[in-house]
């Protein structure tokens, strides 16, 4: 009798643990709401269930028909999408007759816009060009030929265009009717740039070339001539040129002195008709003379 309530007893603790053992029943799941959130365990309580709306799924930022560069990577049958050309800007070729300076300008600030390499600025203006602007081409060194700015320097140099034709528009420019001060500013910065090439030359470099301007400026007509024919690059250069000029010709027939040189000299006015005086001859016959103007 004891020997079975001990048996009895073993069997219900075995119960007791196997029904321990035993996984607790999963609460049946809420019905899902198409784009509700996924219900997760902060949301989700013992004692009152909370139903939460799923989190969206992230967009792709691919369009739909567009490939992601992923998938071009994996399948080969995949291409991308073709890159987009643009026509290249079409310019006129230059005429005879036409202002070359502001031929090359517009030339250069399309270049620059589309981004064309520098080195290829030559071969792309060749076959603009006709006339005297061609023959400059076609004397040049075949050296030279391809360097853009040979070729600008060469055309410069057929059509006579110079530092010095610069530096006179420079001083000569006036405000023509229509012109804006805001557009003649321009004009004149262009033109000094010209004149001066500040990204060629330094400081001090400017300062002295306008020194030579005013040097030059001052100096006697015919020691202004003689001085600007040797081409000085600086006002002391000058200066030499011009002592060298007055040293050489001191003393002789042909020395003036500096103030005397200003002076205009005396010359006939050929304006004017000469005045015709009539007197007798001793043979009888009346005669005419013409007074000229003393010299």
């Amino acid at each position: 009798m004891a020997q079975e309530q001990r048996e009895e007893g073993l069997l219900s603790e075995l119960r007791s643990l196997r029904v321990s053992l035993q996984p607790a029943a999963q609460p049946p799941s809420p019905a899902v709401v198409p784009g509700a959130a996924a219900a997760t365990p902060s949301t989700l309580t013992g004692s009152s269930p909370r139903l939460v709306l799923p989190t969206p799924a992230p967009r792709s930022r691919y369009r739909q028909g567009s490939v992601s560069p992923a998938a071009q990577r994996t399948d080969p049958d995949i291409r991308p999408d073709p890159p987009r050309h643009y026509s290249e800007p079409k310019i006129p070729p230059y005429q005879p007759g036409e202002d070359i300076e502001n031929y090359l300008l517009r030339f250069e600030r399309i270049a620059k816009t589309w981004k064309w390499p520098e080195d290829e600025w030559a071969c792309r203006l060749v076959p603009l060009l006709s006339g005297k602007a061609l023959e400059a081409y076609t004397t040049m060194d075949e050296e030279r030929a391809h360097c853009y700015s040979d070729l600008k320097e060469a055309l410069l140099v057929k059509f006579d265009i110079s530092p010095e034709t610069y530096r006179q528009r420079f001083r000569s420019t006036i405000i023509p009717p229509g012109e804006t001060p805001t557009e003649t500013y321009n004009r004149l910065r262009g033109l000094y740039r010209r004149w001066i090439r500040p990204e060629q030359h330094t400081k001090e470099e400017i300062g002295e070339a306008i020194v030579l301007e005013q040097l030059l400026r001052v100096l006697p007509g015919e020691v202004r001539t003689w001085v600007k024919e040797h081409e000085p690059q600086d006002g002391q250069t000058a200066a030499k040129l011009a002592l060298q000029y007055l040293n050489a010709r001191k003393g002789g027939p042909m020395a003036h002195s500096t103030s005397a040189s200003h002076r205009p000299a005396l010359q006939p006015d050929l304006s004017r008709p000469a005045r015709k005086e009539s007197r007798p001859c001793t043979s009888g016959t009346t005669t005419t003379t013409t007074n000229q103007p003393s010299a």
